[in-house]
């Protein structure tokens, strides 16, 4: 808080001649709102071209080139499109993670079919990701693709259920369908208890009883034979 509350002050000083000689890199070191209120006055120097080349430069660190990327697209939208794209197909999980949230941002209409096809990601992040860029109002369709994301073998570790199953499980049962009742009933049985609590929350807004949120007074209270 103080620290920001200093930057804050410090760059509200500062004339609009010389934040213009701030450097791509002195500029994502700072606090992210103080580093959008002064990129936004930056615009009329190449502050996001130097952003670009910091984001895919091999040799910075990820922090830097997430930052940058980000930062970049949101000053610069404009011309945002084939630079997140690039990232979008890039080999590095930590580029297509930052393409998917910059694109949120700055292309909120793009997003959904960026993260549709993200869910098949080979990066657990990557889906992760995907699945909380997804709107919450879903189509019929990306239900069912959201259900069979649900079980697909790259959502398992060693047989074990991986943590965005319980995400993808979350976006499902934000406003769940009669016809689903089977589905969460199955996922609520599952030894995985971060699925629990969705299932149980879906479940309660299908039959519209508040049935109690433990897995076994639930399990109890509601015939599913």
């Amino acid at each position: 808080m103080i620290s920001q509350m200093f930057f804050s002050l410090a760059f509200a000083a500062i004339p609009p001649q010389k934040s213009a000689l701030i450097s791509a890199e002195e500029l994502i070191s700072i606090p992210a709102a103080n580093r959008m209120q002064l990129a936004s006055t930056l615009k009329n120097t190449n502050i996001s071209q130097q952003l670009w080349q910091m984001a895919f430069d091999p040799k910075k660190d990820m922090g830097t080139r997430w930052k940058s990327l980000t930062l970049a697209a949101q000053i610069n939208r404009e011309n945002a499109g084939p630079a997140l794209d690039k990232a979008i197909k890039s080999d590095e999980w930590f580029m297509r993670n930052a393409a998917l949230v910059a694109y949120k941002e700055v292309f909120p209409d793009q997003s959904q079919a960026i993260a549709e096809k993200l869910l098949q990601d080979k990066a657990l992040v990557v889906r992760s990701a995907a699945v909380d860029v997804l709107p919450s109002k879903l189509s019929d369709g990306l239900r069912e693709k959201l259900w069979t994301e649900l079980y697909q073998d790259y959502n398992f570790r060693k047989k074990q259920s991986l943590f965005v199953r319980g995400k993808i499980l979350q976006k499902l049962a934000a406003e769940p369908r009669s016809q689903e009742k089977v589905l969460f009933v199955k996922a609520l049985q599952e030894q995985d208890s971060r699925l629990h609590s969705p299932a149980i929350v879906a479940l309660e807004k299908i039959s519209q009883k508040i049935l109690g949120d433990q897995k076994t007074k639930f399990e109890k209270s509601v015939p599913f034979g």
